[in-house]
């Protein structure tokens, strides 16, 4: 019983090790699975671990899990995961379940998921990605420098994005200007004009065209009042392309 107690201690510890080193690996585990040992699974991993694996699986894998976890455990999910992704998923499942597990997640999270769950599939508001530092033009370089580090982001950031006090985008500026930038400069003077946006009902093929004219890694898109609802980024966008792809090939060959 003890030499039993050891092995699933050494195998749980092994499963965590490889969804934290391997997460594109364990996310193409996962959607190998049969849907009752991938949601055992999710239902034992710590939570930290799922996020990045999350990011890989594709949108209607994510859909069954989220549909076919514990209700408790969804919502735990859903609530760490980008909202955009976790928009993605309810949009698939059904109404009744996608309200129910949104009554368990924290009241500030679940309206920002629900108002990304009322754009389309596919539009510049499903697709974009609302957890974005947000920095004044009077800023030093030095303090922005400061909150970069202290930030837990894992993704790059290439540029900051300089709003006024109405959340309305004035101007960029490129990571690698504020790198070589005087400590003491303020943010507005390495500053540059913002070559492009989308509104959040736009297409995927619109973003795509802009994203390409302008060569952008990083589209943002806005209100019709220039608020900055959030940005697209171009490994998200690939992916939502990939995953398009797939599903058409899919629906050609009659899977």
């Amino acid at each position: 019983m003890a030499d039993q107690k050891k092995l699933d201690i050494a195998v749980a510890a092994l499963i965590d090790r490889f969804f934290a080193e391997a997460p594109q690996s364990a996310a193409s585990r996962l959607e190998a699975m049969p849907t009752e040992e991938a949601v055992q699974l999710l239902s034992e991993l710590a939570l930290e671990r799922i996020p990045p694996v999350w990011e890989a699986l594709s949108f209607y894998t994510a859909a069954q899990l989220i549909e076919a976890l514990p209700a408790e455990r969804a919502a735990q999910i859903l609530q760490a995961i980008d909202p955009g992704r976790a928009a993605t998923a309810l949009a698939l499942v059904d109404r009744e379940i996608r309200t129910g597990l949104l009554a368990l997640v924290e009241p500030s999270v679940a309206a920002e998921i629900g108002e990304l769950v009322s754009y389309p599939i596919d539009s510049a508001g499903q697709l974009m990605d609302t957890r974005i530092a947000l920095f004044k033009g009077d800023m030093t370089v030095a303090d922005a420098l400061n909150i970069l580090r202290r930030s837990r982001r894992t993704r790059p950031t290439y540029e900051l994005r300089i709003v006024d006090d109405e959340r309305r985008l004035k101007t960029l500026v490129d990571i690698k200007a504020l790198a070589l930038a005087d400590p003491a400069q303020s943010l507005d003077s390495i500053s540059h004009g913002v070559l492009a946006f989308v509104k959040p009902m736009e297409s995927r093929e619109e973003i795509v065209d802009r994203m390409e004219e302008h060569r952008l890694d990083e589209m943002p898109v806005i209100d019709d009042d220039g608020r900055l609802l959030g940005i697209i980024r171009h490994d998200a966008l690939i992916g939502a392309l990939k995953e398009s792809a797939s599903i058409d090939i899919q629906t050609m060959v009659g899977v």
